[in-house]
């Protein structure tokens, strides 16, 4: 998904350590619907949504409605999954709020209607989604659900055009800084010093949110593990 804040070819990638605490927590990732094949060989899900596909218009699930029907309330009877999913989502970002709003709408019903009921990790990049997704248009919200709040600024994952980019910046400041002297040179050197370092993390805060799976026994599992491996990373409110 080409936003500016996702799992997919945006800015930034999922930190390690989120996937890490996803993939523990929910023993294994059946599916990540905004992202693409070079992001997913960090990830490692079984299935992926492109966007060239568009999750905002496919079926997540063979047996399902097709995103579309759920966010026009246009939906038919379907079929009950065969088995419990899992995903990880990292919903796409837009400056207006709509699509992780849509984003989380439709996380939110094919988890409530049992094609997630396997369980499901949603990576808030920026805490403010707490207040956000509670105006989605979902019965449940990030609050609803076993939480964790980072204690400090999470690395997210640089893309591969982001990077390019800054290559493409440092190699024209150097080339500035050779003609460069004076106050200005030393202005140029601070700046290729910062782009060579690399990309800072983004300046929010994250949150994570567990949708645990619909059988009791696995959720409670999961709830442990997220609270355990989570509790690494900041304070977790189950």
């Amino acid at each position: 998904m080409k936003a500016q804040h996702s799992s997919a070819t945006g800015v930034w990638g999922t930190a390690r350590e989120l996937i890490d605490l996803a993939r523990a927590t929910l023993g294994g990732i059946d599916l990540d619907p905004f992202t693409d094949a070079a992001w997913n060989a960090i990830v490692g899900a079984d299935r992926i949504i492109t966007a060239r596909e568009d999750a905002f218009r496919c079926a997540w699930f063979d047996e399902g409605p097709t995103a579309r029907e759920i966010l026009a309330g246009d939906l038919t009877a379907w079929e009950t999954p065969a088995r419990p999913a899992t995903a990880i989502v990292n919903g796409p970002g837009d400056p207006s709020g709509d699509a992780i709003k849509r984003a989380w709408r439709l996380t939110e019903w094919y988890h409530r209607n049992g094609f997630l009921a396997g369980g499901a990790v949603w990576i808030a990049f920026n805490v403010g989604q707490l207040q956000t997704l509670q105006n989605a248009g979902a019965p449940r919200s990030l609050l609803s659900f076993p939480l964790l709040i980072a204690s400090s600024r999470v690395r997210y994952l640089e893309s591969p055009a982001t990077a390019a980019s800054r290559a493409r910046k440092l190699a024209d400041v150097e080339r500035a800084l050779r003609k460069a002297t004076g106050a200005r040179a030393k202005r140029l050197r601070a700046q290729a010093s910062r782009l060579a370092g690399g990309a800072a993390a983004p300046p929010h805060a994250s949150a994570v949110a567990l949708l645990p799976a619909h059988d009791p026994t696995e959720a409670d599992r999961q709830r442990a593990i997220f609270a355990a491996v989570g509790g690494r990373l900041g304070e977790v409110r189950l």
